[in-house]
């Protein structure tokens, strides 16, 4: 057996408790489940490989989705310099725009476009959107969209967070490709 073995509390259909082992390939699976369930515009808390952000919450841009050989090529350079590691030809991800946390439990829109591999999925998080003033001659640059604020449920919040698995100092599915230079 591969890493440190956690718990994780399993409710059994009898009512009896049961703890199993809380293992990267069970927590993977179970990304993979709640991946398919995402739909478009919903906020999805995610695993990230990073020991200052071990997790991310980000608006589904996409439902999941396989990619396929042509999409690889109509799309290569976006998924070879994904933030979150080079995406290939048969892998499940989902199309998501960053959030980043701000005070107060809020989260705001970003411009980081990014494909999540579904694996990393921990699950929906209930959120509500922040109606903003703007002011009027921000009204009148219609240049920059408006991004959106989200008041983030707590305890939704929280489940994420503890469904993140990180014992051991975690390495990514792939490498992240840079730029070449020119």
């Amino acid at each position: 057996m591969c890493g440190e073995v956690s718990r994780a509390p399993v409710q059994l259909a009898s009512g009896a408790r049961e703890d199993t082992p809380k293992t990267r390939y069970s927590v993977s699976n179970e990304g993979l489940k709640l991946a398919k369930a995402v739909k478009i515009d919903e906020i999805v808390g995610a695993e990230c490989a990073n020991e200052t952000e071990p997790y991310i919450l980000f608006k589904a841009l996409s439902e999941s989705y396989e990619v396929t050989a042509e999409a690889y090529n109509n799309m290569q350079l976006e998924y070879k310099h994904n933030w979150m590691g080079e995406v290939c030809v048969g892998d499940l991800v989902i199309k998501g725009l960053k959030l980043d946390r701000r005070a107060g439990g809020l989260y705001s829109e970003t411009t980081k476009v990014f494909y999540l591999f579904a694996e990393d999925t921990r699950g929906v998080v209930r959120a509500a959107a922040l109606q903003r003033k703007q002011s009027q001659r921000a009204k009148g640059n219609k240049a920059k969209p408006e991004m959106l604020i989200y008041d983030v449920d707590d305890k939704s919040l929280e489940i994420v967070k503890k469904s993140v698995f990180f014992p051991e100092p975690f390495v990514p599915k792939r490498a992240r490709v840079p730029h070449e230079k020119m």
